[in-house]
């Protein structure tokens, strides 16, 4: 089993205790050098190796990104503002994934919080999440956009 968001690394671990040949490791071992700390706003350079180092990729996939978590936010405020914390629970799960993806761990980690405010049916902490789910966001926003240029 490999968890998402899928890491290079652990992927090749899988397909090597099915498959055992050493040559997968060894491949990946050479292209990975560096790690960014795990807690990083976004972490490029893993976001990058994800995606075998494909730069217009990432691009793109960060362009789609902007938009929907946009919209994701968006959708977590109106369920706030509804009190309705099933879909609060639900928006936030979408947003902690989607920012894994592209190893944004610090917006990942915010939605994770109010995921389970959600889960939990605390409008109160969910609502208190919000402004740091907003906050995450914006500087995640300007982090992708000076590691892009």
């Amino acid at each position: 089993y490999v968890s998402k968001p899928i890491q290079p690394e652990k992927l090749a671990a899988a397909i090597e205790r099915w498959a055992p040949t050493g040559k997968v490791t060894a491949a990946l071992d050479k292209k990975v050098k560096e790690r960014i700390p795990d807690k990083a706003v976004f972490d490029h350079g893993a976001f990058l190796n994800r995606l075998g180092g494909d730069k217009v990729l990432v691009k793109e996939i960060l362009g789609i990104f902007r938009d929907d978590a946009h919209l994701q936010i968006k959708a977590i405020q109106e369920a706030l503002e509804k009190g309705d914390t099933d879909l609060v629970h639900r928006q936030a799960h979408k947003l902690k994934g989607s920012s894994g993806n592209i190893s944004a761990t610090s917006l990942q980690d915010a939605a994770f919080q109010m995921e389970a405010a959600g889960k939990d049916g605390d409008i109160v902490l969910a609502s208190s999440l919000y402004e740091k789910i907003e906050g995450e966001y914006e500087i995640l926003m300007e982090a992708i956009t000076s590691s892009v240029s």
